[in-house]
Protein backbone atom coordinates (compact mmCIF):
# COMPACT_ATOMS: atom_id res chain seq x y z
CA UNK A 1 0.00 0.00 0.00
CA UNK A 2 1.14 3.31 -0.83
CA UNK A 3 2.48 5.62 1.94
CA UNK A 4 -0.24 8.94 2.53
CA UNK A 5 1.33 12.17 2.36
CA UNK A 6 1.11 14.32 5.43
CA UNK A 7 0.60 17.95 4.61
CA UNK A 8 2.61 18.61 7.94
CA UNK A 9 5.72 16.19 7.20
CA UNK A 10 5.09 17.58 3.77
CA UNK A 11 6.35 21.23 5.03
CA UNK A 12 9.32 19.75 6.58
CA UNK A 13 9.96 17.24 3.48
CA UNK A 14 10.02 20.48 0.80
CA UNK A 15 12.63 22.55 3.01
CA UNK A 16 14.83 19.49 3.16
CA UNK A 17 14.11 19.19 -0.47
CA UNK A 18 14.90 22.84 -1.17
CA UNK A 19 18.10 22.75 0.97
CA UNK A 20 19.30 19.87 -0.03
CA UNK A 21 19.60 20.78 -3.51
CA UNK A 22 20.81 24.72 -3.40
CA UNK A 23 23.67 22.32 -0.98
CA UNK A 24 24.27 19.95 -4.26
CA UNK A 25 23.97 17.29 -1.82
CA UNK A 26 22.32 14.08 -2.99
CA UNK A 27 19.81 11.74 -1.00
CA UNK A 28 22.50 9.49 0.19
CA UNK A 29 24.68 12.11 1.39
CA UNK A 30 22.51 13.25 3.79
CA UNK A 31 21.29 10.22 5.27
CA UNK A 32 25.34 9.49 5.69
CA UNK A 33 25.42 12.90 7.28
CA UNK A 34 22.39 12.02 9.78
CA UNK A 35 22.86 8.05 9.99
CA UNK A 36 19.65 7.03 8.70
CA UNK A 37 18.73 5.07 5.26
CA UNK A 38 18.62 6.48 1.76
CA UNK A 39 15.13 5.12 1.72
CA UNK A 40 14.59 7.31 5.01
CA UNK A 41 15.37 10.92 3.47
CA UNK A 42 13.07 9.77 0.28
CA UNK A 43 10.05 9.26 2.34
CA UNK A 44 10.64 12.58 4.55
CA UNK A 45 11.22 14.56 1.52
CA UNK A 46 7.71 13.52 0.00
CA UNK A 47 5.96 14.02 3.31
CA UNK A 48 5.27 9.98 3.84
CA UNK A 49 7.43 10.10 7.20
CA UNK A 50 9.11 12.87 9.26
CA UNK A 51 12.20 13.19 10.92
CA UNK A 52 12.46 13.03 14.73
CA UNK A 53 13.40 16.30 16.88
CA UNK A 54 17.11 14.61 16.98
CA UNK A 55 17.29 14.65 12.72
CA UNK A 56 15.87 18.11 12.55
CA UNK A 57 19.33 19.43 14.62
CA UNK A 58 21.08 17.59 12.57
CA UNK A 59 19.60 18.60 9.45
CA UNK A 60 20.09 22.56 10.84
CA UNK A 61 23.89 21.83 11.80
CA UNK A 62 24.32 20.27 7.88
CA UNK A 63 22.68 23.14 6.05
CA UNK A 64 23.43 25.62 8.83
CA UNK A 65 20.33 26.84 9.33
CA UNK A 66 19.33 29.08 12.47
CA UNK A 67 17.02 26.14 13.32
CA UNK A 68 14.70 25.83 10.82
CA UNK A 69 14.01 22.44 10.90
CA UNK A 70 13.59 22.51 14.53
CA UNK A 71 10.75 25.09 14.17
CA UNK A 72 9.28 23.18 11.32
CA UNK A 73 9.04 19.69 13.44
CA UNK A 74 7.55 22.03 17.10
CA UNK A 75 5.05 23.73 15.29
CA UNK A 76 4.01 20.75 13.38
CA UNK A 77 4.13 18.43 16.43
CA UNK A 78 3.30 20.27 19.73
CA UNK A 79 1.72 23.96 18.12
CA UNK A 80 -2.03 23.47 18.22
CA UNK A 81 -3.09 27.08 15.91
CA UNK A 82 -2.22 29.43 18.79
CA UNK A 83 -0.12 32.16 17.09
CA UNK A 84 0.48 32.77 13.34
CA UNK A 85 3.38 31.37 11.82
CA UNK A 86 6.34 33.85 12.08
CA UNK A 87 5.22 34.72 15.94
CA UNK A 88 5.33 30.72 16.90
CA UNK A 89 8.46 30.46 14.99
CA UNK A 90 10.03 33.32 17.16
CA UNK A 91 8.43 32.06 20.30
CA UNK A 92 10.32 28.64 19.74
CA UNK A 93 13.33 30.74 19.08
CA UNK A 94 13.33 32.20 22.39
CA UNK A 95 13.21 29.24 24.17
CA UNK A 96 16.18 27.92 23.00
CA UNK A 97 18.19 31.54 22.94
CA UNK A 98 21.66 32.06 25.29
CA UNK A 99 20.60 35.96 24.13
CA UNK A 100 17.88 37.98 23.00
CA UNK A 101 18.14 41.70 21.34
CA UNK A 102 15.30 43.42 20.56
CA UNK A 103 14.25 47.01 19.62
CA UNK A 104 10.97 48.39 19.44
CA UNK A 105 10.05 52.16 18.61
CA UNK A 106 5.97 51.35 19.59
CA UNK A 107 5.51 49.21 22.49
CA UNK A 108 7.01 47.47 25.05
CA UNK A 109 7.91 43.95 23.72
CA UNK A 110 6.19 40.85 25.04
CA UNK A 111 8.51 39.80 27.22
CA UNK A 112 8.54 42.59 29.63
CA UNK A 113 4.99 43.48 29.60
CA UNK A 114 2.73 43.60 32.57
CA UNK A 115 -1.09 41.53 31.76
CA UNK A 116 -2.70 45.18 32.07
CA UNK A 117 -0.46 46.60 29.33
CA UNK A 118 -0.94 43.37 27.03
CA UNK A 119 -4.60 43.16 27.48
CA UNK A 120 -4.71 46.92 26.25
CA UNK A 121 -2.54 46.39 23.66
CA UNK A 122 -5.06 43.54 22.31
CA UNK A 123 -7.91 45.53 22.43
CA UNK A 124 -6.20 48.17 20.32
CA UNK A 125 -4.97 45.94 17.66
CA UNK A 126 -7.90 43.74 17.56
CA UNK A 127 -11.30 46.44 18.66
CA UNK A 128 -13.37 43.10 17.91
CA UNK A 129 -12.72 40.37 20.28
CA UNK A 130 -14.60 39.70 22.88
CA UNK A 131 -13.91 39.77 26.73
CA UNK A 132 -13.00 35.94 26.78
CA UNK A 133 -10.83 36.27 23.52
CA UNK A 134 -8.96 38.47 25.42
CA UNK A 135 -8.74 36.77 28.18
CA UNK A 136 -6.83 33.98 26.57
CA UNK A 137 -4.67 36.01 24.80
CA UNK A 138 -2.90 37.81 27.54
CA UNK A 139 -2.90 34.41 29.49
CA UNK A 140 -0.76 33.46 26.36
CA UNK A 141 1.16 36.22 26.68
CA UNK A 142 2.27 35.48 30.22
CA UNK A 143 2.94 32.04 29.85
CA UNK A 144 5.72 32.94 27.04
CA UNK A 145 7.60 35.13 29.89
CA UNK A 146 8.01 31.79 32.20
CA UNK A 147 11.48 31.45 30.22
CA UNK A 148 12.66 34.58 32.22
CA UNK A 149 12.52 33.03 35.27
CA UNK A 150 14.36 29.98 34.44
CA UNK A 151 18.02 29.94 36.04
CA UNK A 152 19.27 29.66 32.69
CA UNK A 153 17.33 32.26 31.25
CA UNK A 154 18.57 34.08 27.69
CA UNK A 155 20.29 37.76 28.42
CA UNK A 156 17.24 40.00 27.24
CA UNK A 157 18.74 43.39 26.20
CA UNK A 158 15.67 45.95 25.15
CA UNK A 159 16.23 49.35 23.39
CA UNK A 160 12.86 51.24 23.37
CA UNK A 161 12.37 54.78 21.53
CA UNK A 162 11.74 57.27 24.03
CA UNK A 163 8.23 57.38 22.54
CA UNK A 164 7.29 54.23 23.98
CA UNK A 165 7.73 55.06 27.60
CA UNK A 166 5.99 58.17 27.10
CA UNK A 167 3.24 56.62 25.38
CA UNK A 168 -0.08 55.83 27.66
CA UNK A 169 -1.66 53.05 26.56
CA UNK A 170 -5.02 52.53 27.89
CA UNK A 171 -4.75 55.05 31.49
CA UNK A 172 -1.72 56.15 33.10
CA UNK A 173 -2.19 53.82 36.04
CA UNK A 174 -1.51 51.13 33.62
CA UNK A 175 1.04 53.03 31.87
CA UNK A 176 2.99 53.37 35.48
CA UNK A 177 2.63 50.55 36.09
CA UNK A 178 4.41 48.92 32.93
CA UNK A 179 7.01 51.49 33.84
CA UNK A 180 7.45 50.02 37.13
CA UNK A 181 7.68 46.77 35.87
CA UNK A 182 10.90 47.67 33.59
CA UNK A 183 12.24 49.11 36.16
CA UNK A 184 11.98 45.89 38.41
CA UNK A 185 13.27 43.97 35.72
CA UNK A 186 16.13 45.71 35.23
CA UNK A 187 16.59 45.91 38.79
CA UNK A 188 16.15 42.15 39.15
CA UNK A 189 19.07 41.87 36.43
CA UNK A 190 16.68 39.93 34.22
CA UNK A 191 17.30 42.81 31.48
CA UNK A 192 19.17 45.43 30.04
CA UNK A 193 17.36 48.36 29.00
CA UNK A 194 18.33 51.78 27.42
CA UNK A 195 15.94 54.21 25.70
CA UNK A 196 16.71 55.89 22.77
CA UNK A 197 16.38 59.49 22.94
CA UNK A 198 13.30 61.25 20.87
CA UNK A 199 15.54 64.38 20.35
CA UNK A 200 17.56 62.39 17.43
CA UNK A 201 17.45 64.18 13.94
CA UNK A 202 18.28 61.25 12.35
CA UNK A 203 17.08 57.91 14.76
CA UNK A 204 18.39 54.21 13.88
CA UNK A 205 15.65 51.99 13.73
CA UNK A 206 12.57 53.45 11.50
CA UNK A 207 12.46 50.30 9.72
CA UNK A 208 10.91 48.78 12.70
CA UNK A 209 10.99 46.27 15.68
CA UNK A 210 12.97 43.44 15.32
CA UNK A 211 14.40 40.92 17.44
CA UNK A 212 17.81 39.20 17.13
CA UNK A 213 18.44 35.65 18.47
CA UNK A 214 22.05 34.33 19.59
CA UNK A 215 22.32 30.87 20.55
CA UNK A 216 25.02 28.85 21.43
CA UNK A 217 25.44 25.71 19.05
CA UNK A 218 23.58 27.54 15.89
CA UNK A 219 23.51 30.76 13.73
CA UNK A 220 22.52 33.98 14.80
CA UNK A 221 18.66 34.95 13.46
CA UNK A 222 16.07 37.42 13.52
CA UNK A 223 12.53 38.03 13.58
CA UNK A 224 10.50 41.65 12.18
CA UNK A 225 7.53 42.28 13.31
CA UNK A 226 4.93 43.28 10.73
CA UNK A 227 0.84 43.84 11.46
CA UNK A 228 0.21 40.37 11.38
CA UNK A 229 2.80 37.93 12.22
CA UNK A 230 6.46 38.02 12.23
CA UNK A 231 8.87 37.29 9.37
CA UNK A 232 12.20 35.03 10.66
CA UNK A 233 14.85 35.64 8.22
CA UNK A 234 17.61 33.36 7.47
CA UNK A 235 19.69 34.97 4.60
CA UNK A 236 22.97 36.08 6.36
CA UNK A 237 23.09 38.96 4.18
CA UNK A 238 19.98 40.29 6.62
CA UNK A 239 20.93 38.87 9.41
CA UNK A 240 24.35 40.73 9.41
CA UNK A 241 22.68 43.87 8.46
CA UNK A 242 19.60 43.43 11.28
CA UNK A 243 22.83 42.56 13.95
CA UNK A 244 24.71 45.88 13.06
CA UNK A 245 21.97 47.93 13.15
CA UNK A 246 20.79 46.77 16.76
CA UNK A 247 24.75 47.72 17.18
CA UNK A 248 23.92 51.37 16.12
CA UNK A 249 20.58 51.64 18.06
CA UNK A 250 22.44 50.77 21.15
CA UNK A 251 25.06 53.38 20.02
CA UNK A 252 22.74 55.83 20.23
CA UNK A 253 20.32 55.13 22.86
CA UNK A 254 21.01 56.86 26.32
CA UNK A 255 23.59 54.50 28.42
CA UNK A 256 21.53 51.93 31.14
CA UNK A 257 21.52 54.21 34.17
CA UNK A 258 20.46 57.03 32.04
CA UNK A 259 17.79 55.22 30.52
CA UNK A 260 16.52 53.59 34.18
CA UNK A 261 16.46 57.57 35.39
CA UNK A 262 14.60 58.73 32.74
CA UNK A 263 12.05 55.60 32.76
CA UNK A 264 11.69 56.44 36.40
CA UNK A 265 11.56 60.17 35.40
CA UNK A 266 8.74 59.98 33.73
CA UNK A 267 7.07 57.06 35.57
CA UNK A 268 6.88 60.04 38.26
CA UNK A 269 5.21 62.62 35.72
CA UNK A 270 2.41 60.42 35.67
CA UNK A 271 1.10 61.27 38.99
Amino acid sequence: MARQVNPLWQKIGSELRKRRRAASLSQDRVAAEVRVSSSLVSYWEKGTRTPQLDHCKELDVLFKTSGVFQRLWTRDNNSHGMYPEGIQGGIDLERTARELREFHGTLVPGLAQTPRYARAIFQAMRPWVDSTTLDGMVELRMKRQEILKSPDRPLLSIVLDETVIRRVLGDASIAKEQLEHLLRLADDGIIRLQVMPQDLLLPPGLSGPFRVFVFSDRPVAVSVEHMLDDLILDDADQIRECVMMFGVIQAEALSTKASYDLVRKVQGELG
